[in-house]
């Protein structure tokens, strides 16, 4: 199985905290990890591997996805 995490928004519902350069994807809600971190840990036990999680972004968040993940 292959999971399609979509993760491309720019940050224009959750303003003030959530800006084109910040976007809701890269917020740490709960102080510690981001809401991205959050989604890929909760895909995990269904994929076999981590490869099989795909992140459709946009060209922008390509560097801030790399390394949120990282």
């Amino acid at each position: 199985m292959k999971i399609l995490i979509l993760a491309g928004g720019t940050g224009t519902r959750l303003r003030p905290v959530s800006t084109q350069t910040s976007p809701k994807q890269f917020l740490k809600v709960d102080g510690e990890v981001s809401m991205l971190q959050m989604t890929v840990e909760r895909v995990l036990s269904l994929v076999q591997t981590p490869k099989d999680i795909l992140i459709s972004t946009h060209i922008d968040y390509v560097d801030l996805i790399l390394n949120d993940l990282s």
